[in-house]
């Protein structure tokens, strides 16, 4: 059974009080409720009372021992040294202070603090200052008179945070060490007198300040993985130590900062400044720290004698070492080591991949390939060009498009290495790579991202467009629709085609592309000459290609199948009216199968109606006929890729409330009107809403019915007018796509 610990003196004997207090055999903690009795109580009188308890505060505090880590990590020992600080002069301070090596307490403290929980857990920490209970009876060592070293690694042996009910945190401890050095710091620098003595207490050497600071930011990444705040006084007051110990050094080179910051501090300041989300009261402060230690001109530009600067990645390599073996918050530090490049008219290339080979090098492409996607982000967000050597080399190292497989394909990279550098996927020793990425889009499956390579495929466009080359990529284009590939084939494609192509053409390049795709005969590709007649939308390129239109009609006729020759009619019939004769819709029809396309059915049906209006004759009855859907419910996104057997007679119904109203009207069988008023007007009652769905029966309705040419046509009015009373809620058109 352990010794019992010895009970306090009474408050009559200031030979007892000392005695006990200088006693190694009770912990530090133990010793705090006394020590702040007799510092209260004016009944009990020695000299300088207040300087021989901050003497023997600081002394204990600094000691090793679990007890004095302990104590150094209770905020209550730290309110109890500003009290003592208060009641102290700056003489004794001074002297106290530099005596034992206060600063070094400090950084103890912090580099001790990263082990603590985040707040107190069911504990009376807050205020409290009464006795710790605190079991066993260890004994300490005498302190040593020379400075103990921060041990960088963390807490001392033994070093454990809770006793009794009562657990230190470091939410309380950082601002009971901010109050400490924010007042010896406003005595040092006093309005314009300064105080020596408390400036050089406060100051130590290079590498003393990095492990406060580096500790102190450890401590932050505690707090805010926590979601707690940490103050902008508390960091202010932390760099104040680490510039003093910096600046006020006068046996250290400038040269020599460098290495000790990024030796020490680099690793937590970058693991605060890769945080998401990012902290508005540090981030400033970690910036400025790692432009002024870090990515600083003379570390960028290293200057040799008798040349001019250049920007070199040597220095900033060796300065970037501790961070190794992390890739977490590269990019935040390349962005903030090309800031000053953003702020050129004109950045400098070589500079920006000196930048890039120390942040971000290219050996990370095997581990961490997503890495370089965000570093083109970034250089496509500042407009930020690379030489096409390194964008190559990237491409080729990251990109997956040499695996030939869709799936295993960057292609939010290949958008952004289009838009930086479009040759380097063209010609000469860059076609292998051309060659893979249009490999790697005919293969794409339907289980592949086929979203993503959408994107890819207008970023492919556009850049063709931009140099002044679409017509290249319309006959890259015809060839791969050979293969049938399903993506080439994507409506998608087409319409980016369609959209870009009077803007990017001249009519007489538009004339020869049309020569080129009607001279398959009637193996027309329907895909190319779809998008092309899409794409053609003024009267002067009209005109070029009218003489072709024949031979697509010829075509159209040969041919068996397919859904968008007739939505080629539709727009054959709009150019040139005269060039399909009125029983084509007689002679060539869908097939009677019941798995014909959906998308057949619904543009054969508009092609009838469209005919029949463009040679201002009866459209046939059976024009109208579509089954309702077996549910009488139908939605549709308006995209044709989305059309199908249910939504199908909606998506009809859409066509002619939007386009043929007034040819409708010409049709010769009332019950045909009638029925198709009567299944329209049973959709949109049974219509019920869908989020996913941008089109509904009752949103046509009541935009057909706002249509002022609706009522000037007789038998369509009539057949509404047969259902009184019907309302429904007001819903807007979105324009379709088709």
């Amino acid at each position: 059974m352990p010794p019992p610990l010895p009970q306090p003196p009474t408050l009559n004997s200031t030979v007892e009080i000392t005695k006990y207090l200088r006693s190694r055999d009770l912990p530090l903690p133990n010793l705090l409720s006394f020590a702040e009795k007799v510092r209260q109580d004016n009944k009990v009188f020695f000299p300088r009372k207040e300087e021989w308890l901050l003497e023997w505060l600081v002394q204990r505090l600094g000691e090793k021992g679990d007890g004095s880590a302990r104590a150094r990590c209770n905020p209550a020992f730290w309110r109890m040294l500003l009290k003592l600080l208060h009641d102290s002069s700056q003489a004794s301070i001074a002297t106290i202070l530099r005596k034992h090596s206060f600063l070094q307490v400090v950084g103890k403290t912090l580099s001790e603090a990263k082990a603590l929980p985040v707040a107190v857990v069911g504990g009376a920490l807050e205020g409290g200052e009464g006795v710790l209970d605190i079991d066993g009876g260890e004994m300490y060592h005498t302190p040593r008179e020379e400075p103990i070293s921060v041990d960088s690694s963390g807490t001392e042996e033994g070093f454990s945070v809770t006793y009794g009910n009562v657990e230190a945190s470091v939410s309380q401890l950082l601002p009971g060490i901010y109050n400490v050095l924010s007042y010896l710091q406003e005595q040092a620098f006093d309005g314009v007198k300064k105080d020596n003595g408390v400036v050089a207490a406060l100051r130590g050497t290079p590498e003393f300040g990095a492990q406060v600071l580096g500790s102190y930011f450890e401590a932050c990444l505690v707090l805010i993985k926590a979601e707690k705040n940490v103050s902008e006084e508390w960091t202010r007051s932390v760099l104040n130590v680490w510039k003093s110990c910096i600046w006020g050094n006068p046996n250290s080179k400038k040269a020599s900062f460098f290495l000790i910051f990024s030796t020490t501090c680099l690793m937590p300041v970058n693991n605060l400044l890769a945080f998401q989300p990012p902290q508005p009261t540090l981030q400033p402060y970690l910036e400025e720290l790692l432009l002024e230690f870090i990515f600083t001109p003379e570390i960028i530009f290293p200057s040799t004698p008798g040349k001019p600067s250049k920007a070199s990645s040597k220095e900033l390599m060796a300065l970037m070492e501790p961070l190794k073996s992390q890739t977490t918050g590269r990019v935040q530090l390349f962005r903030l080591a090309i800031g000053p490049q953003l702020r050129r008219s004109k950045p400098d290339i070589e500079t920006v991949e000196a930048l890039m080979q120390a942040v971000v090098p290219l050996s990370y492409a095997k581990t961490s390939p997503q890495i370089f996607t965000e570093v083109l982000e970034l250089l496509v967000e500042n407009n930020i060009n690379l030489s096409s050597e390194t964008l190559s080399l990237i491409v080729d190292e990251t990109s997956g498009l040499a695996s030939g497989r869709a799936r295993d394909v960057k292609w939010r990279l290949i958008d952004l290495a289009l838009k930086l550098d479009f040759d380097i996927f063209l010609g000469g020793s860059n076609q292998r790579r051309g060659d893979n990425l249009i490999h790697a889009i005919g293969h794409a499956s339907v289980d592949d991202n086929n979203e993503q390579i959408l994107k890819t495929l207008k970023v492919l466009i556009e850049s063709y467009a931009k140099a002044r080359n679409l017509a290249g990529f319309i006959e890259l284009w015809a060839k791969e629709l050979r293969s049938r590939a399903a993506l080439w084939e994507n409506d998608a494609v087409a319409k980016m085609v369609g959209d870009r192509l009077e803007k990017g053409l001249s009519s007489f390049q538009i004339e020869k592309v049309f020569k080129q795709a009607c001279e398959a005969g009637s193996d027309l590709d329907w895909v190319l000459i779809d998008a092309l007649l899409r794409g053609v939308r003024t009267e002067v390129t009209e005109a070029k290609i009218k003489r072709f239109l024949p031979n697509i009609v010829d075509a159209a006729e040969a041919c068996k199948n397919g859904w968008r020759r007739w939505r080629v009619l539709l727009r054959v019939i709009q150019i040139d009216r005269a060039v399909v004769d009125q029983g084509f819709s007689q002679r060539v029809k869908p097939s009677a199968k019941k798995n014909v396309d959906p998308r057949e059915i619904l543009f054969f049906k508009e092609f009838q109606i469209a005919l029949s209006g463009a040679n201002t004759v009866s459209p046939v009855d059976d024009a109208l006929g579509v089954p309702l859907p077996s549910d009488g419910v139908a939605h549709w996104t308006g995209s044709v890729k989305d059309i199908n057997n249910q939504n199908l007679c909606l998506a009809l119904n859409t066509g002619f409330a939007n386009n043929w109203l007034e040819s409708i009207e010409h049709i010769r069988s009332l019950p045909a009107k009638e029925k198709f008023i009567d299944h329209f007007l049973d959709m949109a009652l049974h219509t019920k809403d869908d989020e996913k769905s941008l089109i509904s029966a009752q949103g046509i309705w009541l935009n057909m019915l706002a249509d002022g040419e609706f009522f000037e046509l007789p038998t369509l009015k009539g057949g509404y007018l047969m259902h009184p009373n019907i309302s429904f809620p007001c819903l807007t058109l979105i324009p379709l796509d088709i």
